[in-house]
């Protein structure tokens, strides 16, 4: 028996998370949320991710606020193996080329078209 990819989907924003998670629903993965920077990097560290969508600006309870980009970058250090999707409405110049250079996969602006979420998505996972 064959496991469901599992997801993690990181946003500070609870209708977006959830907006996600029911856009992929279809697609059998089992799903992660977290809900800050701090939330997020400890689900990357502690279980196994098969991909992470990881939004920029992620406030939250820790300070400093642990960003999408600082997540990208402890996965880098630390030889995590999880692609991860960066998303971001600032996701263009500097901000693109730094997420890229931190080892993501793909650099999506927000607000981003659900057929472009799920086409990422299905690549970096091998989902036909």
């Amino acid at each position: 028996m064959a496991i469901d990819p599992t997801i993690l989907i990181a946003d500070d924003e609870p209708e977006i998370r959830h907006g996600v998670a029911d856009l992929l629903s279809d697609l059998g993965l089992a799903v992660l949320m977290a809900g800050c920077g701090g939330e997020a990097l400890e689900l990357v560290r502690s279980r196994s991710i098969d991909l992470a969508l990881l939004d920029h600006k992620m406030p939250g309870e820790t300070t400093p606020h642990i960003t999408g980009l600082d997540i990208l970058r402890t996965v880098r250090a630390e030889e995590i193996a999880v692609p991860c999707i960066f998303c971001s409405a600032d996701a263009h110049g500097d901000l693109e080329q730094l997420a890229l250079q931190a080892g993501a996969v793909a650099v999506l602006r927000k607000p981003v078209q659900p057929v472009q979420l799920r086409t990422e998505v299905c690549r970096v996972l091998g989902l036909a």
